[in-house]
């Protein structure tokens, strides 16, 4: 937007945003530019663009002359006409204004807004048009026409920044070339009467004028944390894109672009930084009114989770575009292309896209174990990345062989003790959890936090940020350590260690950093799991009071924290009101993330549960009928988690005393369970448990006494309190009156606590995001 409208362009002094018109290489590029541009690609050469002194006094003279009411029409017409003028300037002209005002010498270090001062406002001032209006009407220029592209940038950026960002975005994109006419506000706008348009006009005509375009490139610098994600108009411009259904692009200088993809392919996990900076809540503008008027209109129509999903999406495209144009450059089976291969497979998995992540780890592998000795640490990584993916999707036999051999190789490369190689550690501890080896998990899980404990103490002499850092990754561990007692019902330890890293985190990040509200979210369910339900209601609140201002009141995080109080009410049988609190915490998840989204899953489950436990069992089975649906589409039949979400539908069935429907689809789920976790596991007895309920409904009394038996049996491994083991024994009991009735069991919920930023403060390997899943017993 233009600054005459909003005080957008900043100070008006020299940018300090990027710095990468400083440099040789970049001089060199834009002086090449230049000449090759402004010289070779104008139709003709257009008169001299800089107004003389001469030529600025005839045009006073010629002002003078003319009536006032005729100079007054005319620039009320130019600034305050109701339509908005699609007029822009081919690409190659912005290279020709550089020219024809000086070179590139005389707009080094200045900003957007430097330049609107210093050249734009002199150049128009005798007609108070807008440059392209001035240029065509006036000058009779014909290259001014309506433009396809409409240019989202921040008035504070280098002028040149930007400039270099539009060249690279038409020289690397098909169907576009120099011709292309461009929407840019310091040319397409008069720069002398903007403020006078209301802001209705913006909502409504600008917002139209975005949709004749169809197009939006947005400058995105400093690509660590970019500018145009934190001002209120930039935003306001991403939701018109988003009302326009307008196509919608990214585009930095080489130098930045250089070394984000560098830095995406050294480090892969950082795929997604950029993502931590995209809080459209937060957006500022100089004008306080602006802010709220545009705030106030995108809650009242796309939200911001919708808007921040926006652009993470285009950011999503952008990069996976830019890694796999690179794995294609590189040479086959080469490690350039592994490397690029894996960034490419951390990106798919972040997204859910494993079908397509797989592969690419595969041939990651491949390449590396021809080229690479087995105790190096690339080697490592890429089996680590491919067992993350079989992780991911409970393929835990396939995941299972191939963190040892990562584990090992760290050993041999003297690794062990490093971060890398106590993060590969974690995940093999987490796969000993996730298939019931909880003796082996809680000792790698020890082993690991006494490492990063170790860790820690060693940084104490270099430095106040190694120390944070080290002390960081402490809580990680810590709250890591606690998640697993949770799980494990040792709820005296787990509260121990999360108090600790909560406290650590406190002290380390501050109060209201996303790690300490993650752990604080783990402390909550802590108590509420150990009944100490005002604490752990005391706790949540806080915890989502303190996300809902730091995040927003809709964002995903902030929608997690909010799961984990209605949770507690269902744990204090306060069935109606956690109905309530999740019905609407599923109709905004179903609203910002889609119906397919896990988050959204796991409250519809949580939803149907409270359902159920009102002896409302018609919507529970509504509800978990659409769930299977549901992870059927996305995960397919034979998952874990659509089993599982199977087995809550069919203790429902037989609630509702069907039961010939309910052994039927019991069964389906048999063999597929024991084969993911092994015929003892929780999930296949608590079959085993349903089975055996479906045969007292059907008069099969002996039948389901062995299996009840059975499980019993297994109390050992399973645990003596285990809520299967307590469940088997009740029926046992009642047999031969059938049992179709609520029990005591103690694993009832799901509880989604995995959020794509907790989970990565509490040291997720590779998807920031899990589901700890306990189904209805």
């Amino acid at each position: 937007m233009p600054s005459a409208q909003s005080g957008e362009g900043g100070s008006g002094g020299m940018s300090n945003s990027s710095s990468n018109s400083n440099s040789s290489s970049s001089r060199a590029w834009r002086h090449q530019r230049l000449e090759r541009i402004a010289t070779r690609r104008r139709p003709w050469p257009p008169p001299p663009l800089i107004v003389t002194e001469e030529a600025a006094a005839a045009a006073a003279a010629a002002a003078t002359a003319t009536s006032t009411t005729t100079t007054t029409t005319t620039t009320t017409t130019a600034t305050t006409a109701d339509e908005f003028s699609l007029l822009g300037v081919p690409v190659w002209f912005l290279w020709a204004f550089i020219k024809d005002c000086g070179g590139i010498d005389a707009f080094e270090g200045l900003s957007t807004n430097d330049v609107c001062e210093r050249f734009l406002k002199d150049m128009t001032a005798a007609t108070g048009l807008a440059l392209t209006h001035q240029l065509r009407d006036k000058e009779g220029h014909a290259f001014v026409t309506d433009a396809s592209w409409f240019i989202s940038h921040a008035w504070r950026f280098n002028f040149l920044d930007v400039v270099e960002a539009i060249t690279l975005f038409v020289e690397d994109t098909a169907g576009l070339s120099f011709d292309t006419v461009v929407w840019f506000d310091l040319f397409s706008n008069s720069q002398h009467g903007t403020a006078l348009r209301p802001f209705e006009w913006w909502t409504g005509t600008f917002a139209n004028a975005i949709k004749a375009m169809g197009n939006v490139l947005m400058i995105m610098l400093p690509w660590e944390k970019p500018v145009p994600l934190t001002r209120a108009w930039c935003i306001f411009e991403l939701y018109s894109t988003y009302t326009a259904a307008a196509s919608f692009h990214v585009s930095m200088t080489k130098a930045d672009s250089e070394a984000f993809l560098e830095k995406l392919k050294s480090k892969p996990m950082d795929v997604y930084s950029v993502f931590k900076n995209v809080r459209s809540q937060a957006s500022e503008a100089m004008n306080p009114r602006d802010k709220e008027q545009i705030h106030a209109v995108v809650v009242a129509t796309a939200g911001f989770a919708k808007l921040d999903r926006l652009v993470f999406s285009v950011l999503e495209s952008w990069l996976t575009g830019k890694m796999k144009h690179h794995a294609d450059a590189a040479g086959a089976g080469t490690l350039d292309r592994a490397a690029w291969l894996l960034a490419l497979a951390h990106s798919y998995g972040l997204q859910g896209k494993f079908d397509t992540a797989e592969p690419l780890a595969k041939e990651c592998v491949e390449i590396r174990t021809a080229l690479l000795k087995k105790d190096e640490f690339l080697y490592a990584e890429a089996l680590a990345m491919l067992a993350d993916i079989y992780k991911l999707q409970s393929r835990y036999a396939e995941a299972e062989p191939l963190m040892h051999e990562a584990n090992a190789s760290m050993e041999a490369a003297g690794l062990s003790d490093t971060e890398d190689g106590i993060d590969s550690m974690s995940t093999l501890a987490d796969l000993y959890q996730l298939t019931g080896r909880l003796d082996d998990a809680e000792r790698i899980f020890k082993d690991c936090l006494d490492k990063s404990r170790a860790a820690a103490a060693a940084a104490t002499s270099s430095g106040d940020e190694a120390l944070a850092k080290a002390e960081e990754k402490v809580a990680q561990r810590t709250a890591m350590l606690a998640k697993f007692y949770w799980s494990a019902e040792q709820f005296d330890k787990a509260e121990q260690l999360a108090v600790s890293a909560v406290d650590l985190d406190a002290r380390v990040l501050g109060e209201e950093h996303v790690s300490t509200l993650g752990h604080r979210n783990i402390l909550a369910m802590i108590y509420q799991a150990s009944g100490k339900l005002d604490l752990a209601t005391q706790t949540a609140e806080d915890a989502h009071a303190r996300s809902a201002r730091l995040l927003g009141p809709d964002h995903l995080f902030t929608l997690n924290l909010l799961g984990t109080s209605a949770n507690i009410l269902a744990h204090q049988k306060r069935y109606l009101e956690a109905k309530l609190k999740f019905r609407e915490l599923l109709r905004l998840f179903e609203h910002a993330y889609g119906e397919h989204h896990e988050n959204t899953l796991v409250t519809a489950n949580n939803l149907a549960f409270v359902c159920g436990a009102l002896d409302h069992h018609d919507d529970a089975e509504a509800i978990y009928r659409r769930s299977v649906d549901r992870l059927r589409a996305t995960l397919g039949e034979d998952n874990p988690r659509t089993l599982l979400v199977k087995g809550n539908l069919a203790r429902t069935l037989i609630r509702l005393k069907r039961f010939d429907e309910a052994e039927a689809l019991v069964r389906g789920c048999v063999e597929p369970v024991e084969k993911a976790y092994g015929p003892l596991h929780r999930q296949a007895m608590l079959l085993k448990l349903n089975i055996g309920r479906a045969c007292v409904g059907l008069g099969r009394g002996e039948e389901a006494k062995g299996l009840f038996e059975f499980i019993i049996e297994h109390a050992p491994t399973l645990g003596e309190e285990s809520d299967v083991v307590v469940a088997a024994r009740k029926e046992l009991s009642e047999l031969p009156v059938p049992p179709a009735r609520e029990t005591d069991g103690g694993g009832w919920l799901w509880v989604a606590v995995g959020v794509a930023v907790a989970a990565a403060a509490v040291g997720v390997s590779l998807v920031a995001r899990r589901w700890l899943v306990k189904s209805t017993v």
